[in-house]
């Protein structure tokens, strides 16, 4: 785990997070990882400036620019997601969980 320190999270958000973190894992150990007997998960979890915010600075306007986002990678070395699977579009239950906590 890769996370940046001092980052703190409202209820609401932190609860998000987990559910989020916890399907990917789970859905990593279940199907990444197919007979293998090893494998690495990594995650993590940094601060990134908004667009706004590096717009902004590029014209020397560093007014109100206090935003930050929150950049999350899970990855993983097993053996990967089909590159034409559109995620929006599986009915899985997880996938569904993701997808609506990673736009909310």
């Amino acid at each position: 785990m890769h996370l940046e320190d001092d980052l703190f999270f409202d209820m609401d958000t932190a609860i998000s997070l987990g559910m989020v973190v916890n399907e990917l894992i789970s859905n990593s150990l279940k199907h990444t990882f197919p007979g293998w007997d090893h494998g690495e998960i990594q995650i993590k979890l940094s601060r990134g400036k908004t667009e706004e915010c590096i717009n902004r600075r590029e014209e020397n306007k560093n007014e109100n620019c206090n935003t930050i986002s929150i950049v999350m990678i899970i990855s993983d070395d097993g053996v990967g997601i089909p590159e034409n699977l559109e995620i929006v579009d599986i009915e899985s239950l997880g996938f569904q969980l993701i997808t609506f906590l990673w736009i909310s």
